[in-house]
C-alpha cells in the first residue's frame, strides 16, 4: 500500500506563510505544520518542525536497533510511539533554541504527523490541525485539534476561541496530543488541513468537495483552497490530500532487481 499525495498552501495575501508540509511517499511520511511567531519566526518554526520529525522517522525503522530517548507508552502502538518520540524530540530542540536565541519561547509550531507502515497508518497531532478519512463516500474526522474550544465544548468554533493547548517549542515537554491508528483500504483518502481551512469550511462542505472530485487529490486541494480564499482571504491555509493505492508489483520487483 502507498499513499499518493498532493498538497497546496496559500498565504491569504499576507505576504508570508507560517504553514509548511512534507510528503515522502517512499518512506510513508506525511507532515503538516502551522508555525507561530509572526512573519519571520513562524515560518522558521514550522519548517524546522517538519525537518526534525522527518529526519528522525527516516533514520529509524521498525527493525533497526536503536535506543528510545523517551519511554514507550503501553496504551499506544509501536508506530504511534515512534511518531510521538519524533514530536517530543522536535519540541525539545525548538524549545532549547528558543531559550538560547530569544530567552523565551518566541516561536512555535503545531504539527500533525502521519506515517504509513504496510497498510497501517499511525498519526499524532499537536495543536489546531485536523485530519479526516474519506472511505466509501463517508467522511470521518480521525485526528482532532487539541484546543481550548474543544476541551471546553465551545460551539461554534471561531478564531477567537480556538486557542491551541500546546505547540512545539512553547514548553519543555508536551502533554496534550491526539492519536490515531487504522488499517487502510484501497480507495481510502486522507485529508490533513490547517486551522485556516476548517474555520472557513465545515465538515459537510469538505465532504461535498472531496466526494465530487474523486479520485483527484490535486483538484481537491485546488477547490478547497479556492473556497477558503473567497471566505477568509487574510489567513494562511494548507491542505494535504493522500490517496491509498495498491503498490504496482512490477515496480516493486523492478526496484528489488
Amino acid at each position: 500500500m502507498i499513499l499518493k499525495g498532493y498538497a497546496g498552501s496559500i498565504d491569504g495575501g499576507l505576504g508570508y506563510n507560517e504553514d509548511a508540509y512534507y510528503l515522502d511517499e517512499e518512506r510513508g511520511i506525511y507532515l503538516l505544520s502551522d508555525g507561530m511567531g509572526g512573519p519571520e519566526k513562524g515560518p522558521n518554526a514550522s519548517q524546522q518542525a517538519c525537518f526534525l520529525i522527518s529526519d528522525f522517522l527516516e533514520s529509524t525503522t521498525e527493525s533497526a536497533e536503536h535506543t528510545w530517548p523517551y519511554e514507550m507508552l503501553p496504551h499506544l502502538s509501536r508506530g504511534q510511539n515512534l511518531i510521538r518520540v519524533s514530536v517530543l524530540l522536535a519540541n525539545e530542540k525548538i524549545y532549547e533554541e528558543n531559550l538560547e536565541k530569544y530567552s523565551k519561547p518566541a516561536r512555535a509550531s503545531q504539527i500533525i504527523a502521519l506515517q504509513l507502515k504496510g497498510r497501517t497508518i499511525s498519526a499524532v497531532n499537536v495543536g489546531l490541525n485536523r485530519a479526516y478519512l474519506l472511505r466509501e463516500n463517508s467522511l470521518q474526522r480521525i485526528v482532532h485539534e487539541v484546543s481550548l474550544a474543544r476541551q471546553q465544548h465551545i460551539v461554534p468554533i471561531s478564531r477567537q476561541n480556538n486557542s491551541a493547548l500546546c505547540a512545539l517549542g512553547l514548553e519543555e515537554s508536551i502533554h496534550n496530543m491526539s492519536f490515531y491508528e487504522a488499517t487502510l483500504k484501497e480507495g481510502d483518502m486522507i485529508l490533513m488541513i490547517s486551522a485556516g481551512v476548517y474555520l472557513s469550511l465545515d465538515d459537510e462542505k469538505i465532504q461535498k468537495i472531496v466526494s465530487s472530485n474523486l479520485p483527484s487529490p490535486q483538484r481537491n486541494c485546488s477547490e478547497i483552497l479556492s473556497f477558503v480564499q473567497s471566505r477568509s482571504p487574510k489567513h494562511n491555509a494548507t491542505v494535504v490530500v493522500l490517496s491509498a493505492q495498491e503498490e504496482n508489483l512490477e515496480d516493486v520487483f523492478s526496484e528489488a532487481a
